[in-house]
C-alpha cells in the first residue's frame, strides 16, 4: 500500500516541473519571508530491512546563510515502524541536518541533505551485550520536494549511511541505503 502512495506522490510531483511558481506562497521560501518552520512525519525504509518512522522538522531564517540552508531535526524509531506488531529490534535514531533546496520560489524543488546524529538499538537480552548497541550516524540524501498550494510539503529522497555496521563493528541495524518520504506542515512563514 505504501508503495502505491509513494508512486502516486511521485507522479503528482512531476506535473508542475514546468517551473510555475506557487501563487499562494504558503510553503515556498521567497525573498520576503524572513523565517520558515515546517514540521511533520518522516517514513524511512532501509533497503532490505526495517521501516523507521517518526517526526521531522525544518527551520530556515534570513540569519542562516540568507535562507540558502535549512536546519533540520529527525527522530525515528522502528517502534513506530516495523517493530509495532512484531519482534523487530527496537531502534532509535536522532539526527540534525543541513538541507539545501534548489529552484528557490518554485513548487518543485530538488534538494540535498546532510544528516549527523546518534542511533541506539535495544537488543532485549544480556546475551547480546558484546554486540555494539549504539553508533554515530552520518548520511547524505538527494531527492526532491513539492510545495502544494496549501501549507503542505512532501519530500522524497534516497540516502546513503556513510557509517554502518556489521554486528561486530558498529551498530548492525544501520543499513547503508534507504529511501524516505516526509510530509511537512508549514507552521510559520514570516
Amino acid at each position: 500500500m505504501f508503495r502505491n502512495i509513494f508512486v502516486f506522490i511521485l507522479i503528482v510531483s512531476l506535473f508542475p516541473i514546468r517551473g510555475i511558481s506557487n501563487p499562494f506562497g504558503n510553503n515556498n521560501v521567497d525573498s520576503s519571508a524572513t523565517q520558515t518552520f515546517n514540521g511533520g512525519l518522516r517514513f524511512e525504509k532501509a533497503a532490505g530491512f526495517y521501516w523507521y518512522n517518526g517526526i521531522t522538522a525544518e527551520y530556515a531564517s534570513q540569519k542562516i546563510w540568507k535562507q540558502n540552508i535549512s536546519l533540520g531535526f529527525n527522530f525515528l524509531s522502528s517502534r513506530l515502524g516495523s517493530a509495532i506488531a512484531s519482534n523487530a529490534i527496537p531502534f532509535y535514531e536522532l539526527d540534525l541536518s543541513a538541507i539545501k533546496y534548489f529552484r528557490r520560489g518554485k513548487s518543485f524543488r530538488p534538494l540535498v541533505r546532510l544528516n549527523a546524529g546518534y542511533a541506539h538499538a535495544n537488543y532485549g537480552s544480556d546475551i547480546f551485550n558484546s554486540i555494539p548497541n549504539h553508533s554515530l550516524i552520518l548520511s547524505i540524501e538527494a531527492g526532491a520536494s513539492y510545495d502544494f498550494h496549501f501549507p503542505i510539503r512532501i519530500a522524497i529522497t534516497g540516502g546513503y549511511n556513510v557509517l554502518t555496521g556489521n554486528g561486530s563493528t558498529g551498530l548492525s541495524t544501520i543499513f547503508p541505503v534507504y529511501a524516505q518520504c516526509s510530509v511537512f506542515y508549514c507552521f510559520c512563514n514570516k
